[in-house]
């Protein structure tokens, strides 16, 4: 009996012992999967770091690929200083054209009244035919009003017989054949003749 007690006292000492060491096991399992969770979610964690990672490094490209800003300051105070130098410029150029327009509106007024000095027949010339073109307009007006024949002398020109020319102030500016059915009329340039009266009109050029 003494040693079959013993024997039981033994084995429950035993079992008591496996006990504590199944206890600390499963304490041991426990510890180890709560950092088994842990590491998991270290893991996540890196793979979110590592993701925010590239894309700093992406930004970083990104921003690395323009100039500082201090070197992007200086260019736009350059460009500034430039288009200031470019206004001011234009306004020069303004001016300068507005000038030279102003000296070459008074360089054709001095070369017009040099012309005139230097040719003043030509300007006379010009007075007169603006003359004559409105006595001729104020003959014509009075005429219409009464009737002409092919007879009349018009004032001014000389009937010679033996050529037949009628004569302008010294100047050829009718010819007649005789003997022929037909008359050939030689008008100086610028004689007017009116085809319904007959009228003669001196040429402008010769008042």
């Amino acid at each position: 009996m003494d040693r079959y007690a013993q024997l039981e006292r033994t084995h429950q000492l035993e079992l008591a012992d496996l006990e504590a060491i199944r206890a600390s096991y499963e304490q041991r399992i426990d510890a180890l999967k709560a950092e088994l969770e842990d590491l998991r979610r270290q893991s996540a964690d890196m793979v979110t770091d590592k993701a925010k990672l590239q894309r700093c490094e992406q930004i970083v490209k990104e921003i690395q690929r323009y100039p500082a800003r201090v070197v992007t300051q200086a260019t736009i105070a350059d460009m500034e200083k430039e288009m200031a130098s470019l206004r001011a410029q234009q306004v020069t150029n303004y001016r300068l054209v507005q000038n030279l327009q102003q000296q070459f509106n008074t360089v054709v007024g001095d070369l017009h009244r040099i012309t005139t000095l230097l040719d003043p027949e030509a300007a006379t010339t010009t007075a007169n035919s603006e003359a004559a073109g409105g006595q001729a307009d104020a003959h014509q007006k009075t005429d219409m009003g009464r009737p002409t024949s092919q007879s009349e002398t018009p004032t001014g020109v000389d009937i010679t017989t033996e050529s037949n020319d009628m004569v302008v102030d010294g100047s050829p500016a009718e010819h007649v054949i005789p003997g022929s059915d037909s008359q050939v009329v030689e008008e100086e340039e610028g004689a007017l003749t009116d085809p319904d009266s007959g009228k003669y009109h001196p040429p402008t050029g010769l008042l």
